[in-house]
Parts: C-alpha cells; structure tokens; sequence
C-alpha cells in the first residue's frame, strides 16, 4: 500500500513582526519553518521606556516625536504609516543607528527586503557594535533565502549579545536549511539553555532531531514545548507526526485531536490525522480527513493526493484517478504522484498518453526526481537501470 508521507513543518512562529523582535514570517517555528523564525521583538512596554530615555536624552524634539510615533506605528504592525514618519525623521538626522535599525524593522513588515537590508547595513556601518542591527540583518537576510550570509550576521549578534537566545533559535534555523543538522542541534540547545521556557525552541529542536530520525528524543522535545505551551497547535501536530514515526498511532491520532481543536481551520492536523488512519485501513475515516482538509483549503494539493489514495485502496479507481490529477495540477511535482497517477490509470485499463507518460516518468527518474515507487515500476518499464535508480532516488531519505 502507498501513503503520502506527512508534511511535517506547519508554519509557527509567531508573527507580527515576528515572534519575539520585529517582522518576520513563520516556517519551523520559523516557524517556522521545515522551525520559529523568532525575531526578537521588545515587548511594547519595554520598548516605550526605551524610547521614552532616548526623548529626555535628546535636543531634538521634532526628530524624538517622530521617532516615538514611527516606532508606536512599527509596535502595532502599522508599517505603512511608520515608514512615512521614519522617513521624515530620517530626513532630519540621516545617521541615527537606533532609528535606521527600527526603519529596517518596518520595511521588512512591508515585504521591502532590500530596502531593509540597505537600513540595516547602514545602521550597522555607524555603530559596527550594534547587536541588534546585526540580528535583524539576518533576519532579513533569512526571509529572502540567502543563508550562508544570514549565519554569517547570526553570529555577528551572537559575538555581540552572546545571553541572546532568539539568535540562537534563528541560527539553527538558517543551519538546518543549509542542511547543517548537527549544528543546528547545539544551537537550539544553546537557545534552550539560555531561555528554558522557550517553546519555540524546544519545537525546532524536535524538528531538527526528527529530520536526524532520533524519533524518541524529538518527542520528548515536542512534549516539552506543548508543556510549556499547551495552547501550541503546531507542537501538538509533530507530536502526531513523531508518533507515527514510532507506530503509535492511536496516540497520534489524539494529538492531532488535540491540534484540531486548537486550530480547527488548520489543514496539517486533518491531513496528517487521515494519514494516520489509512496506515490503520481506517478508510471511511481517513476520507473524512482528507475531505475535511480539502474543505478548509480547496487548493491544497496533500489532501487531494491523500484522498486518491484512500480511494485506490477501496477500488474506486475513476474517483481516485479524478484525485490525483487535481493534486498534480495543484502541484507538478510532488514526490510519487505522477507514478501514482500512470499506475492508477493502467488499473483502469486506460492506455492513452501510455507512451508518452512512461516516457516522462523515465525522465523524471534520470533528473534524479523522486516520481514512483520502485516496485510500482515494475508493471510500467522494462530498464533495469531506470528501476535501480527509482530504488536509489525512493530510500535516499
């Protein structure tokens, strides 16, 4: 029997600007992912008293009055209106650090990266020694997918705020991507180390110890965050996915239980809960799942291929072939779908396009594309080749 593997990371993170420093967006708990891309935001207490020294500190009272009101409008996630003041104040005294590193903040909460990056780079060409800039230059570098420079800036911050843990939360983020596992590890156990109530952490590093199959300690990880944080959809929803790694599937099934009626209009804990139930040949139930999933979120691409599954393994054929195809014109590429879909069309006694479809197959497997199962390949292509390279490509995970 095929099953669809599970999405793992459910985008985290806290967001607005981000989830604890200003704006970013979720991934591993980056969410948040693959884990919390965690900013570290001053709450908005702390940062009035702040500025409120920098005011009584300052000579200046049109440039501290529009500094105040831009970092208000930042606090609140009104970006559009801080950068109008920002650039005002700016227009006053164009070498402030603290100010371009709070401009920066906003920019990044309107997707303006380059800009941001440009805010940040000069606040930090003013004050080399500002932690802060340095931390939120490899945010921004972060969110645009440029890693290696973003470790590069997390530890510049790192060197300059050496207690700050979002930094290390973020910088086992930016290793992961970079496939850097092992090091990511000791960061999130840094992160931890320094802040142990921090559940974001815990969540990522869970992440990060299932993506190296130590399955027993990524639970424990991920119970350590929902106890911290018991409110913590996402954590309750690798909780699940941990669990069946381990078989446990009863268990699962209550932590994506748990996950649903915390966020009932998220999708992963329906669809991860049907995987779940096809693996038990729960099939009626695990429809419901998917059914449920595709409710929330008619473009979905899993559930749509997760259904064709359940479908295949009731017969029915025509309906599951209807499944696929929705999944694969959702999304080209998803691992074993279109084998699934050549497969599943050979039950049905549908030879047309047989050539042309055997043919691409063979080409997504010379790409090095996982795009079958090694046996199903066994009904559909004759190269020796071809099925030891399906094999290859399907246990490289």
């Amino acid at each position: 029997m095929t099953r669809r593997k599970s999405r793992m990371l459910v985008p985290v993170s806290s967001v607005t600007p981000s989830t604890e420093s200003v704006p970013s967006k979720p991934d591993d708990a980056l969410t948040g992912s693959d884990a919390a891309l965690v900013l570290h935001q001053q709450k908005a207490s702390n940062g009035a008293q702040a500025i409120v020294k920098q005011i009584a500190h300052s000579n200046s009272q049109d440039f501290d009055a529009l500094h105040f009101q831009a970092t208000r409008h930042t606090l609140r996630g009104e970006f559009e209106k801080a950068i109008s003041l920002f650039e005002k104040a700016l227009g006053i005294n164009p070498d402030h650090p603290v100010l371009l590193n709070n401009f920066g903040i906003a920019l990044v909460g309107m997707h303006r990266y380059d800009d941001a990056l440009t805010a940040y780079e000069r606040a930090i060409a003013l004050r080399p020694g500002y932690g802060q800039a340095w931390f939120h230059h490899a945010v921004a570098l972060h969110i645009v997918r440029r890693f290696e420079d973003a470790v590069l800036s997390y530890d510049k911050a790192i060197a300059l705020l050496p207690d700050f843990a979002d930094a290390y939360n973020n910088l086992g983020i930016a290793l992961r991507k970079l496939h850097r596992n092992e090091d990511a590890v000791l960061s999130y156990k840094k992160a931890i180390a320094l802040k142990p109530d921090y559940a974001e952490a815990y969540f990522n590093f869970g992440n990060v110890l299932r993506a190296l199959s130590r399955y027993g300690e990524a639970l424990s990880s991920y119970e350590r965050a929902t106890t911290i944080k018991p409110d913590y959809a996402n954590a309750w929803n690798n909780t699940g996915v941990t669990l069946r790694d381990l078989k446990r599937y009863e268990e699962a099934l209550l932590s994506y239980d748990k996950a649903i009626a915390l966020n009932p209009d998220g999708i992963d804990a329906y669809n991860n809960r049907g995987i779940v139930l096809l693996d038990m040949k729960r099939y009626g139930d695990a429809l419901i799942c998917f059914e449920k999933a595709l409710a929330i979120n008619p473009d979905s691409a899993d559930p749509y291929y997760n259904k064709g599954m359940v479908l295949k393994e009731l017969k029915r054929y025509e309906e599951a072939l209807t499944s696929i195809e929705r999944a694969l014109f959702l999304n080209p590429n998803g691992d074993l779908w279109f084998g699934m879909y050549v497969l599943i069309k050979t039950h049905l006694c549908d030879w047309s396009d047989f050539d042309h479809n055997v043919q691409e197959l063979a080409g997504k497997i010379g790409r090095n594309e996982k795009a079958a199962l090694p046996f199903s390949l066994l009904a559909l292509i004759e190269s020796l080749s071809l099925q030891k390279e399906a094999s290859r490509i399907y246990a490289r995970e």
